[in-house]
Parts: structure tokens; C-alpha cells; sequence
């Protein structure tokens, strides 16, 4: 099986990706960032170039992130700092 690149886009206000994580019904993508900024951006068949939610809640880098099976809902932590965990409701994009 071959995998082709079917879109770049540049990761506005993220300084070095550190994790990347695609939800399961393949409607959003986030990104986390070694200076704890996650980035969500909407998937419609296109890749825009902008971020739709830009999550600046932890301080220390991203080192996970994960969809849960419905898609709706991101958990998002660091192993570096306790207590460092996150988690956002995709339809409202609300962090808890």
C-alpha cells in the first residue's frame, strides 16, 4: 500500500509539531506543539490553511493527543508537567 500527500499546510503559531492525531469520522485534525499550543483545523475534503480552534491551555509541550471514537471530544496532555491533562468538545470546541 502506497500513501501519497494529498495536502501541506503550514501550522500557524506552532513551534516545532510534536503530535498529530486525525478524529476517527475524519473531520478534524489536531496538532500539538512542543510550546503547548494544539490547533484544530476542520477537514472537508480540503485542508484550509487556518486553524478553526487554536488551544493555548498547557504550558509544557504536547506529547499526546487523542480522538475519542465518537469525535467528539480531544484529549490532549504533557508527561512533563503533573496534572497536565485536557480535554475539548469538538462541536463547541469548549476545553475542560
Amino acid at each position: 500500500m502506497t500513501k501519497n500527500c494529498v495536502a501541506k499546510v503550514s501550522d500557524e503559531g506552532n513551534f516545532h509539531t510534536t503530535t498529530i492525531d486525525i478524529s476517527p469520522d475524519g473531520s478534524h485534525l489536531a496538532t500539538g506543539s512542543k510550546m503547548g499550543m494544539v490547533n484544530i483545523f476542520k477537514l472537508d475534503g480540503t485542508l484550509s490553511g487556518r486553524p478553526i480552534k487554536s488551544i493555548p491551555n498547557l504550558t509544557t509541550s504536547v506529547t499526546d493527543l487523542k480522538f475519542h471514537p465518537s469525535s467528539k471530544l480531544l484529549a490532549l496532555c504533557s508527561k512533563w508537567k503533573k496534572n497536565a491533562l485536557r480535554m475539548v468538545h469538538i462541536p463547541s470546541y469548549t476545553t475542560y
